[in-house]
């Protein structure tokens, strides 16, 4: 067998994650531009595109973990990568507003 492969049946795993993190991602950027209801520049594109890609990564990698831990099967496993890569932007901003607000509350720095 040659070297190039094996090294792709090595991977085959890996290559799944990604290809659902990437197409997630896609669909989320897609899913954002049509609520939006307002024409974006390419550049807005790019980077919600880009931001998109990297919270899809963040949460591809939660899910592989998942699976390493606790023995899921690869096609549930790529599933639960593309739906949680479809929400992850959703969810880390839900965050990131609730733990900004939680910040400000605990700092005294919130308008009354």
């Amino acid at each position: 067998m040659p070297a190039l492969e094996i090294l792709f049946i090595k991977n085959l795993g890996w290559l799944g994650f990604v290809i659902m993190c990437v197409l997630g991602s896609i669909v989320a950027h897609i899913k954002a531009y049509e609520t939006a209801n307002v024409e974006w520049s390419v550049r807005q594109h790019f980077w919600g595109l880009f931001r998109r890609l990297i919270y899809g990564t963040m949460a591809g990698l939660m899910v592989y973990q998942l699976h390493i831990e606790y023995q899921w099967s690869g096609p549930l496993s790529y599933v639960a990568t593309g739906i949680s890569a479809i929400f992850a932007s959703d969810m880390f901003d839900f965050l990131w507003i609730t733990v900004k607000a939680y910040v400000r509350k605990r700092l005294g720095l919130e308008e009354k």
